[in-house]
């Protein structure tokens, strides 16, 4: 998150997984709410979102702190096939549940496991 601090005027954020291997250490939040994310973070991306928690704690963290958010987009990739759909929905039911700041943003998941975002699942 030390890019964040960096980077005051980011109003697009992009998170590839590629790999899905996660954040390789726990998240701790800053001590102050980066100027990006308390007032200008419109688009929120992350593709590769693999439910992990340090992943979950970067997307509370990102949520609860933009009050600009427009739209975050979440790409879930499950490594394991055995269950996928059950844990897919529960980790997007997850995701919808936590708190925005930002009452108007939407949360929007692709449909597809590809970078086509022209299909998509909405919940707000």
């Amino acid at each position: 998150m030390l890019f964040l601090q960096k980077s005051p005027k980011i109003e697009d954020l992009f998170i590839v997984d590629k790999t899905n291997s996660g954040f390789p250490l726990p998240f701790n939040p800053p001590i102050s709410v980066p100027e990006c994310l308390s007032i200008h973070l419109k688009i929120f991306e992350w593709q590769g979102y693999g439910g992990r928690k340090a992943e979950k704690e970067v997307v509370k963290y990102i949520l609860a702190n933009s009050t600009c958010l427009i739209t975050a987009y979440i790409s879930i990739e499950l490594t394991h096939r055995r269950h996928r759909g059950r844990k897919k929905n529960k980790m997007m039911k997850e995701l919808a549940s936590m708190s925005r700041v930002s009452t108007s943003s939407q949360l929007i998941f692709p449909t597809q496991s590809s970078d086509d975002w022209s299909d998509f699942s909405f919940f707000l």
